[in-house]
């Protein structure tokens, strides 16, 4: 399972699929994600109370009424959901 992140600035964009997609996200890579992995992704992240879009297909923003602690506690839950994925 590959776990892709594609960002600028404060916005990012996530996508999982059981193959390398190339750089240029198009139609058919968005198609051959991992809807079933990302969904097991997803619950583990909200489980651990981490809140993100439920669809792999939107964006995510970072403000600055994330704290640091904030982002420390997102990067460690996000690490051990794909870890379970």
């Amino acid at each position: 399972m590959w776990a892709m992140t594609s960002s600028t600035g404060r916005f990012s964009l996530r996508a999982q699929t059981s193959a390398s997609v190339s750089v240029g996200w198009n139609l058919a890579d968005a198609q051959r994600s991992d809807k079933a992995t990302f969904a097991r992704y997803f619950h583990a992240c909200l489980n651990a109370g981490i809140y993100f879009a439920p669809s792999q297909f939107e964006a995510g923003f970072l403000s600055l009424a994330h704290s640091s602690e904030d982002l420390a506690k997102t990067a460690a839950v996000a690490v051990t959901a794909l870890a379970g994925t």
